[in-house]
Order: C-alpha cells, then sequence, then structure tokens
C-alpha cells in the first residue's frame, strides 16, 4: 500500500565492473551484463547518494541492509 522501490547505484557498478573485468571480458561488457540482468523494477541511478538526498527532500526514508 505503501510502496516501496529499489535502487541500484550506477557508480558502484561500473567500480564493480573493473573488479571483475578479467582478460577475456572487459569492465563495459560486466557493467552492460551487470545492468541488464538487474531484477525487474530496480531502478539504475547515476549516483546513490543523490537519489537519497532527493528521496529525502520528499519525504521518503532510506533504509541500508547489508
Amino acid at each position: 500500500e505503501r510502496g516501496v522501490r529499489f535502487i541500484a547505484c550506477q557508480r558502484s557498478i561500473r567500480r564493480l565492473s573493473g573488479e571483475l573485468a578479467n582478460g577475456n571480458v572487459g569492465a563495459e561488457e560486466v557493467r552492460l551484463e551487470l545492468l541488464g540482468n538487474l531484477l525487474p523494477g530496480v531502478i539504475p541511478v547515476p549516483a546513490m547518494i543523490v537519489a537519497v538526498n532527493r528521496a529525502h527532500e520528499a519525504g521518503l526514508s532510506y533504509a541500508y541492509i547489508g
């Protein structure tokens, strides 16, 4: 009823892509694979800090579980 939104930080995905890349697969290919396989409904955002600030401005809360 109140709803929930799940977001994924593209900055973190880019960093993770560089860590997962190897001699056979480049970081950009890994990044595209990760973005292409997000769970349905997960919204990629440019930077988590901006998304959190905008959510707070809109009166929403943020919970980090990890």
